[in-house]
Parts: structure tokens; C-alpha cells; sequence
């Protein structure tokens, strides 16, 4: 990274950063994609954690880089850290989310067990492999 930041203008330490956000958001797609896998949900929960704290380190080395204006390096300190605010913010809302899921999901499955709809229970249990098992033993036990 002290080659990245040493570079003229910091590109390098810029486009590093880049591609770090990046794949933190790309965790959050995939987590997106394939809804209901906790290991997708943690790896995303970890992802983006790692994913903001290297973007934080990085605009802080970047301040740091005395050869770019003092004014840009304010500017893009101050954008890092409104875009981690924003993110963290998601994470939260995505963790709430997470932890609300299993009996939304067990209330919709009830009200499909008394409604008689076989084929909607077992699409819900689909949604919810690999994650929840103990509610699936108390429902159909």
C-alpha cells in the first residue's frame, strides 16, 4: 500500500480503494441474489465490515498524501465517510431484517398449514434451507 500512496497523485491508493468497496458491495448483491443462505449473510456481514474499515484506512492515507491539494484530499476523506456512514447504516438494516426473517417466515408457513396450501409451505422451506431447522422440526413435528 506504501507504493499505492506514493504514487503521484495517489491513484494507485485510490483505485485500491475502489475495488475494495466494491466487493464489498458485491457481497451484499450476491446475498441479494441468493436470499436465505447464512453463509452468503455472513460472509456479506464480514465483507462489507473489512470492506469499510479498508476504505476508512485508505482515504486516511490518502489525507496523508501531501503531494494532492489540500482541498481534494478533504473532499474525498469527507465522501469515504459519508458513503461508510451509508453503508454501515444498510448493514444494520439488513442484520434487522435478517433477524426478523425466520418468524415472518414460520407465521406465513402456519398460515399456509391451515389454508391447506402444500405446495406454498414447501416453497417456503426452500427459501428458508439451510437456515432454521429447529423451527421446521417444531412446525411439522
Amino acid at each position: 500500500m506504501r507504493l499505492a500512496a506514493s504514487s503521484s497523485r495517489g491513484l494507485g491508493l485510490l483505485v485500491v480503494i475502489a475495488v475494495v468497496a466494491e466487493t464489498g458491495s458485491g457481497l451484499y448483491i450476491l446475498d441479494s441474489i441468493f436470499p436465505g443462505r447464512t453463509s452468503l449473510r455472513t460472509l456479506y456481514m464480514l465483507g462489507m465490515t473489512c470492506s469499510n474499515s479498508l476504505a476508512i484506512w485508505g482515504a486516511a492515507e490518502f489525507a496523508e498524501n501531501s503531494l494532492v491539494d489540500l482541498g481534494i484530499r478533504v473532499s474525498y476523506a469527507v465522501v469515504v465517510g459519508l458513503l461508510v456512514i451509508l453503508r454501515t447504516a444498510g448493514q444494520v438494516l439488513e442484520l434487522r431484517k435478517w433477524r426478523a426473517a425466520p418468524s415472518k417466515a414460520l407465521d406465513s408457513i402456519s398460515t399456509r398449514c391451515r389454508d391447506g396450501d402444500e405446495a406454498g409451505v414447501t416453497k417456503y422451506l426452500r427459501v428458508m434451507e439451510g437456515e432454521n431447522h429447529e423451527h421446521r422440526v417444531k412446525l411439522f413435528s
